[in-house]
């Protein structure tokens, strides 16, 4: 999880990444990733808040790199009650990666690692 600034007017909040670490099919190394985001102003979801975060990666047994962006918000209405998602496809290749969480905007980087299949 990483909390961060956000696009739009008094806008901030937490951005996090569910993933799934397992072969899709004919390619191993690939993690799906949900990033979801709750975007606010002043603690009160906000729908006027966007955020483009991204996700660095690093296969510490292969030294392969990469990244990849999603878009999170447009539009949400006032009521709604889950938090915004974006997907992600990461094909890293399989051994043990590091994920870094960032965004253009001032944020609290999150950084770990784990095994991908």
């Amino acid at each position: 999880m990483t909390t961060t600034g956000a696009n739009g007017p008094g806008c901030s909040g937490d951005v996090w990444a569910v993933g799934n670490v397992y072969p899709d099919g004919d390619v191993p190394g690939t993690v799906d990733l949900q990033l979801r985001g709750w975007l606010k102003v002043f603690g009160v979801p906000a729908p006027w808040c966007t955020l483009a975060p991204t996700v660095q990666w690093h296969n510490l047994d292969t030294g392969a790199t990469g990244q990849a962006s999603t878009n999170l918000g447009a539009w949400q209405p006032f009521f709604w009650s889950a938090p915004v998602v974006g997907n992600l496809r990461l094909v890293t290749g399989p051994g043990q990666v590091e994920f870094t969480l960032t965004t253009d905007l001032p944020h609290t980087p999150s950084v770990t690692n784990f095994q991908v299949y």
